[in-house]
C-alpha cells in the first residue's frame, strides 16, 4: 500500500504506511523476514519512505533513512537488499543534486546486480547512473545509458517511477540542445499520466515543459507561466514541498526576467522559509540565489 500510494503521489499517506511497516518489522522476537518476502520489509520501507520524505520536503531525513537501510542490509548480509539500497541511495543523491555520490551508488548497485543476476536493479541502476553522468557533464554517454535502460524496463515490464526516469532522458536531450525532442518526450509522458503510470512526478513534468517552451520560443512565456502554476498546484495538492520549491523557483526566475519583482518575492518567500533542513542541497541553493537576485523588499516612503 505504501508503494502504491507513493507511485500515485499521496506522499503523506504513503509515509504513514511505511512507518507502520517499520514498527511491525521491528516487533519483539521478530527475526529477519527477507527469506519470506525476498527483501527485508524494514529495509524496503526505510528506502521507500526516504523518497516520500524527499518529496515532502525533508531531504536530510531522506538521506538518513537510506543510509540506515543500507547499514541494516549489510548487517543482514543480504545481497538483494544491498543492491536495492544502493539504487535507492543513487536516486536520493540525484534528487539532492549530489551527482558524484549518486554515480558511485548506482555503480555499486549495478555491479552487485550483475554479479547476482538481479535484473530489476541492473536496469534501474543503469538509468540512475545515466542521470548522474548527465549531471556530471557526460551528457552523450548519459543519453545512451538512460535510453538503453528505459528500453530494457519496457521489455521487462518495469513501470515503477518510469515518468521520472523518462524525464531524465528529456533532460539529457535538452542538455545537448535537442530541445524539440526533449519537449516531445515530456509532453508524451504528461499525456500518459494516470494512476496506473504514476502521478508522483507530474508537477516536475509541468515544470520541465515550461522550461523547454521558454527556451524554444520566449514569446510563449505566458504558456510557460501557466504550466508552472499548474506544477505548483499539483505539488501543493500532494504536499510535495520539494517539487513546489522547484516550480516556485523556476517561476520566480521567469518573473525576475520580466521585472515582476513583488509577485516573485511573494511566491518564493513562504515556500523557501518553510524548509528547515537541506540548506546545502541544489534546490535550496537555487531558491536562495533567486531570492538574493530579487533583492530586499522596497521600503515604503513614510508620509510627512
Amino acid at each position: 500500500m505504501g508503494s502504491t500510494l507513493l507511485t500515485i503521489g499521496d506522499f503523506q499517506s504513503s509515509r504513514e504506511h511505511f512507518e507502520k511497516t517499520i514498527v511491525l518489522s521491528r516487533g519483539k522476537g521478530q527475526g529477519p523476514l527477507y527469506s519470506r518476502y525476498m527483501v527485508e520489509p524494514q529495509v524496503a520501507s526505510l528506502l521507500l519512505a526516504s523518497w516520500d520524505l524527499w518529496f515532502l520536503g525533508y531531504p536530510d531525513q531522506s538521506l538518513a533513512h537510506v543510509s540506515e537501510a543500507l547499514s541494516l542490509a549489510r548487517d543482514l548480509a543480504q545481497p538483494y537488499s544491498i543492491a536495492f539500497a544502493h539504487y535507492m541511495i543513487s536516486v536520493v543523491r540525484i534528487l539532492r543534486g549530489e551527482a558524484e555520490c549518486a554515480l558511485a551508488s548506482a555503480e555499486q548497485s549495478r555491479e552487485m546486480s550483475q554479479e547476482q543476476r538481479f535484473s530489476l536493479y541492473e536496469i534501474l541502476s543503469s538509468i540512475s547512473r545515466g542521470r548522474a553522468l548527465g549531471d556530471l557533464g557526460r551528457v552523450r554517454e548519459a543519453q545512451t545509458e538512460i535510453k538503453s535502460g528505459l528500453d530494457a524496463a519496457r521489455r521487462n515490464g518495469v513501470g515503477f517511477m518510469r515518468p521520472m526516469m523518462t524525464s531524465w532522458l528529456a533532460d539529457a536531450h535538452a542538455s545537448l540542445g535537442e530541445n524539440e525532442t526533449a519537449l516531445s518526450i515530456t509532453e508524451q509522458v504528461l499525456a500518459d499520466i494516470s494512476d496506473a503510470t504514476g502521478r508522483s512526478w507530474q508537477s516536475e513534468l509541468h515544470r520541465q515543459r515550461a522550461q523547454l517552451i521558454v527556451v524554444l520560443d520566449p514569446t510563449r512565456a505566458s504558456e510557460a507561466e501557466s504550466d508552472l502554476k499548474t506544477a505548483i498546484d499539483v505539488a501543493r495538492r500532494q504536499n510535495a514541498k520539494s517539487l513546489e520549491l522547484r516550480a516556485a523557483t523556476t517561476l520566480t526566475e521567469l518573473w525576475l526576467a520580466q521585472e515582476r519583482l513583488d509577485e516573485a518575492r511573494e511566491l518564493i518567500g513562504p515556500i523557501y522559509a518553510w524548509f528547515t533542513e537541506g540548506a546545502e542541497t541544489q534546490d535550496l541553493q537555487r531558491a536562495r540565489n533567486a531570492q538574493v537576485a530579487l533583492g530586499p523588499h522596497p521600503v515604503a516612503d513614510v508620509p510627512t
